[in-house]
């Protein structure tokens, strides 16, 4: 019986070899498994493209993970959220000339001469 006791890596108190928690200190005795599972990467993929910034979380957590599977999800997760940020840039510039144009046709002036189109043209 007396072998099966492990101890808290936080603060050396004995615990059971089924405990998730230490009695003593409260902390998690193991990361948990994070899911990997065809549901779960769509939603972590479809995140990283279509809401970059929010992507990020499931990056940093997925890719700390020892499983190659989970780290090769934290990998896509980074990939498509570079790939979502790249594309909400080049929207916004696209709609921001969109505009720039409109509102210099609307107040009889020249879309090449706009300090504003100037200043996107160099960026």
């Amino acid at each position: 019986m007396e072998s099966e006791l492990r101890f808290c890596p936080h603060c050396g108190a004995g615990v059971t070899p089924d405990a998730i928690f230490c009695s003593h200190c409260g902390k998690p005795l193991e990361e948990p498994k994070l899911s990997t599972s065809i549901g779960k990467q769509i939603l972590i993929y479809s995140v990283s493209l279509f809401l970059p910034p929010f992507g990020l979380a499931w990056t940093f957590k997925y890719f700390r993970q020892q499983n190659k599977t989970a780290r090769t999800i934290g990998l896509v997760s980074l990939l498509l959220t570079i790939i979502g940020i790249i594309g909400t840039i080049w929207i916004m510039m696209g709609f921001i000339n969109n505009v720039n144009s409109s509102l210099n046709s609307a107040l009889g002036g020249s879309t090449n001469d706009s300090q504003l189109n100037q200043f996107l043209q160099n960026y």
